[in-house]
């Protein structure tokens, strides 16, 4: 089901910036850099949040990090 809201997640966001240009002082950055904006924040919590929750970084490539007993499964 993620994959299904990944559409309705990049509507919101979009509609979300547009509301954000409409203010003052962000109307000078534009949907663009607020964007990036949003999405490099984003990522930035989602990393300190997965680096408190298990003492590490979450890279894209480390696939084990949310099933380490997969590590293992070999092994037994």
């Amino acid at each position: 089901m993620f994959y299904a809201t990944l559409p309705i997640a990049g509507l919101g966001m979009s509609y979300f910036v547009k509301y954000l240009t409409r203010k003052p002082l962000l109307n000078k950055l534009g949907e663009r850099k607020i964007t990036v904006i949003l999405i490099l924040v984003q990522i930035l919590l989602a990393n300190l949040y997965t680096l408190r929750t298990f003492g590490r970084f979450s890279v894209p490539w480390d696939v084990y990090l949310f099933a380490p007993s997969s590590l293992r499964a070999g092994l037994e």
